[in-house]
């Protein structure tokens, strides 16, 4: 990779501040430097064919929707929503973009059990008789008393992301091996594969509760993923040369095309754009 040629790109770029503030969460500006982006990829060039404006906007906060069915209360934040919610124990929530949490039909009456769908910061009200139980798509089961973490874990991914800030989670993966993660920690399991590590800032894993955007040597496909929840868009891939790059970096308040422009300049891709549809694929 043409490390000169990267910082020749990256500093043609102005830093953008971010100014927003998620309500009812901890707001603490950490960086000045925000676009600051390394990408491992082949080689630094890009064609753009057609850049046509799409979203100048942030996910933005709303009140997660809600439904019942046959006594299960389920909230659902859209693609390009967050949103702040209480359950009905007390335990607070904020819900990352394409989030739904369903809860058990006697949910505070018998149990505390929750599907979990997506991402979501838990703030959970201790309560030792009646233990706070998370359900995954992953087939991996959470289990805690009263602590605070992250939770990644969405369906169309097969991975489970938790990082703990405070107090002790129990987890059982879908093999029914027990694990008992300590603060700073953080527990991957994707693909039947599990690693366990501490981490030096386990507040980064909260970026997207500050609206920001970041990758953290994360592959294309899950990029892409992440982009279209945040953006809300859809995101088709022409050839599968694309998913050779791998991410790194973060994104406070920058538009799309901003975001794809900067991976095109650094990596052997192109774009176009129509409506809210993009389609991705390696230049000629």
């Amino acid at each position: 990779m043409d490390k000169e040629f990267n910082k020749k790109v990256f500093e043609s770029f102005p830093d953008s501040v971010w100014t927003g503030k998620v309500p009812g969460a901890d707001y603490t500006p950490r960086r000045t430097n925000v676009l600051k982006l390394v990408f491992e990829t082949v080689a630094a060039a890009c064609i753009v064919f057609t850049v046509i404006t799409l979203l100048r906007k942030q996910p933005r906060e709303a009140e997660p929707q809600v439904r019942a069915v046959q006594s299960e209360i389920v909230y659902t934040v859209n693609n390009a929503v967050r949103a702040n919610m209480v359950l009905p124990d007390s335990t607070a929530v904020i819900l990352n973009c394409g989030s739904r949490i369903k809860l058990d039909p006697y949910f505070g009456k018998t149990n505390r059990i929750v599907y979990l769908d997506g991402e979501a910061l838990f703030d959970v009200r201790r309560e030792r008789t009646m233990p706070f139980i998370i359900n995954t798509p992953q087939g991996v089961e959470v289990k805690v008393t009263g602590t605070k973490f992250n939770l990644s874990c969405y369906s169309d991914n097969t991975l489970f992301d938790l990082t703990l800030l405070k107090g002790s989670v129990e987890v059982t993966t879908s093999k029914k091996e027990v694990l008992r993660v300590k603060p700073s920690e953080q527990i991957l399991i994707k693909d039947g594969f599990l690693n366990i590590s501490r981490i030096e800032e386990p507040e980064e894993e909260l970026d997207w509760t500050e609206g920001i955007l970041s990758f953290n040597h994360t592959s294309m496909k899950e990029a892409i993923q992440r982009m279209e929840k945040w953006y809300g868009v859809r995101i088709n891939v022409e050839d599968d040369k694309v998913y050779r790059n791998s991410i790194t970096g973060e994104f406070r308040s920058e538009p799309i095309e901003e975001v794809l422009h900067l991976i095109c300049l650094t990596s052997r891709l192109s774009y176009t754009i129509t409506d809210k549809t993009i389609t991705i694929r390696s230049a000629k």
